[in-house]
C-alpha cells in the first residue's frame, strides 16, 4: 500500500503503510512529519506491517478545527480504518506523549510500547514560543529551533540536519496562531507516577546519551528515570553518541534496540 489520506474522527490524516505481519505504528515529534522515520520505515517493514502518519495539524494531515479532539482517538480511528486490531507503538519526542495517551486510553490495542527521547507531556512553554513567533516571524523561529540546543547533536550530521530543517520549515505553524482544543490525559509538565502505573504494556524507554532537552526545569533524562521507575513492565536503554533525534542520528543502533525489544522482551 502506498501513501493515502484517511478521513477519520472528523479530520483527514495522511498515512503510509508498508510490509506484512504484526503491526507497528510510528508517531512523529512536534513540527516534523513522516519523513523523520525514513531510516526506520523500510527496515521495520521487512518484518512488520509498519504504519507512519502525520498527526492532526502536521505534515500533510488536516489542521484542527475548533472542535475538541484527541490525538489518541485519531490514531484509534486510523487503525480501525486500516483494519488493525492491535499494534506495537513507537513514539519519539511529542510522539511519545501521544503514544502514552494512546496506551492509557486504549490499552487493549497496544502490544508493546516504545517511548523515545520524550517528555511524555505537552509543551507547556507554547505561549513563549508563540511570543517569539510574533516577535521574529515563523520562519526565523523555526530556523532558530533547528539550530538550537535541543537539536545540537543532530547538527553534527549534515543529512540529518538538512532533513530536520526541511521538515521544520515546512511546518505551517498552526499551533502558534490558534487555540488547540486537544484533549489530553497527561496535561502537566511530567506524567504522574499514578498515571504511569496504568501502563501495562511492556515498555522500552530510549534516551540519547547527548539528550539535553529541558522543559520547565524538567530534564528529559530525569523523565526517563521516572518512566522506568513507574511503568510496571519497562526498561530503559541509553543510546550512545546521539541526542534528541536518536532515530535519525544513529538509525542502525536505534533500529536494533527497537527490533530486539519487540521480538524478545
Amino acid at each position: 500500500m502506498g501513501p493515502n489520506i484517511a478521513d477519520v474522527n472528523g479530520t483527514s490524516l495522511y498515512y503510509e503503510v508498508s510490509g506484512t505481519g504484526k503491526s507497528l505504528v510510528l508517531i512523529n515529534g512536534f513540527g516534523t512529519d513522516t519523513r523523520m522515520w525514513d531510516d526506520q520505515f523500510e527496515v521495520f517493514s521487512k518484518e512488520y506491517q509498519v504504519v507512519r502518519y502525520d498527526n492532526r495539524g502536521f505534515g500533510k494531515s488536516a489542521v484542527p478545527t475548533t472542535d475538541p479532539y484527541s490525538h489518541a482517538t485519531d490514531l484509534k480511528c486510523l487503525l480501525e480504518y486500516l483494519g488493525i486490531s492491535s499494534t506495537h507503538v513507537l513514539g519519539l519526542s511529542k510522539g511519545g506523549h501521544i503514544a502514552a495517551e494512546f496506551v492509557l486510553r486504549y490499552p487493549e490495542l497496544v502490544n508493546k510500547l516504545v517511548l523515545a527521547d520524550s517528555m511524555v507531556a505537552p509543551i507547556l512553554d507554547m505561549h513563549l514560543w508563540e511570543e517569539e513567533v510574533q516577535k521574529n516571524g515563523l520562519t526565523n523561529f523555526l530556523k532558530n529551533l533547528a539550530e538550537g540546543d535541543v537539536l545540537k547533536s543532530a547538527q553534527a550530521h549534515p543529512k540529518v540536519f538538512s532533513l530536520l530543517s526541511q521538515m521544520l520549515l515546512s511546518y505551517s505553524g498552526w499551533h502558534f496562531f490558534n487555540d488547540d482544543p486537544v484533549d489530553q490525559i497527561i496535561s502537566d509538565k511530567a506524567p504522574s507516577p499514578e498515571i504511569l502505573k496504568n501502563i501495562k504494556s511492556p515498555t522500552l524507554i530510549l534516551i540519547g546519551e547527548l539528550e539535553n532537552t529541558t522543559r520547565r526545569g524538567n530534564k528529559i533524562i530525569e523523565v526517563a528515570n521516572i518512566l522506568e521507575a513507574n511503568i510496571p513492565n519497562s526498561k530503559k536503554v541509553i543510546l550512545p553518541g546521539v541526542g534528541h533525534m536518536s532515530n535519525m542520528e544513529n538509525p542502525g543502533n536505534f533500529n536494533k534496540e527497537v527490533l530486539n525489544f519487540i521480538k524478545e522482551y
